[in-house]
């Protein structure tokens, strides 16, 4: 994505962007679910995408793992480094399960 100045767009015009994303429907299915929370970074089939890091035959405690602790600290720019840590709020555990079933082709 390239950088765009405060220029370009402004501050309240990136805040209304994310609250608007922010306010889309969690999906109700494990593809979904893997889709928007993992598939930009691990790729579409889970196999490493971008990141170089493979989720398929991970066991369901290990991606829970992930989830909730996320990776890379608060290094938000550093693409292959960092992984956000979600909420039970975000990513129930239920949900948890169903993105490791996803993976797995359960």
């Amino acid at each position: 994505m390239p950088v765009y100045s405060e220029n370009e767009l402004a501050v309240d015009e990136l805040d209304g962007i994310l609250s608007w994303l922010g306010e889309a429907a969690q999906p109700a299915d494990g593809p979904g679910l893997y889709t928007r929370y993992c598939g930009n970074c691990h790729g579409a089939d889970a196999r490493g995408g971008i990141v170089q890091v493979g989720l398929v035959g991970r066991p369901a405690g290990d991606i829970s793992e992930k989830i909730r602790e996320g990776e890379g600290g608060s290094n938000y720019g550093s693409r292959r480094g960092y992984m956000p840590r979600w909420t039970r709020a975000q990513i129930s555990d239920a949900e948890a399960q169903l993105i490791w079933a996803a993976i797995n082709g359960r």
